[in-house]
């Protein structure tokens, strides 16, 4: 399974979409995740036997939604699903008058 689907299957049962990057649809809620860093790791005859990919997943709310609730789910799915228990930055972005919640979370697994 690729990283990007493991996001996706993680994150989809809060009912909210999902994508790689960019959201280009209508939702008012909605998250999307990107890469900082990829890096080899668990070297073995100086070759990487896993990758450890570290991530940004951004959800984004409006201001009257109760944030709190989704940014403990959002935690919870992602270190349930083996990634790193994620630190959190919350915005307040005045462009859009949207939440902005920054998780950071590390997965490693094998090479794809």
């Amino acid at each position: 399974m690729t990283l990007n689907k493991r996001i996706i299957d993680t994150l989809s049962p809060l009912g909210y979409p999902v994508d790689f990057a960019k959201y280009e649809g209508t939702n008012d809620k909605y998250i999307v995740f990107n890469f900082i860093d990829e890096t080899g790791d668990d070297y073995a005859d100086d070759a990487p036997q896993a990758e450890t990919a570290y991530v940004q997943v951004h959800f984004f709310a409006p201001k009257t939604f109760n944030h709190n609730t989704a940014k403990k789910n959002i935690k919870n799915l992602l270190f349930n699903a083996g990634f790193t228990y994620p630190r959190v930055q919350t915005l307040y972005e005045d462009d859009t008058k949207l939440f902005h919640l920054i998780f950071e979370t590390e997965y490693t697994g094998g090479i794809e």
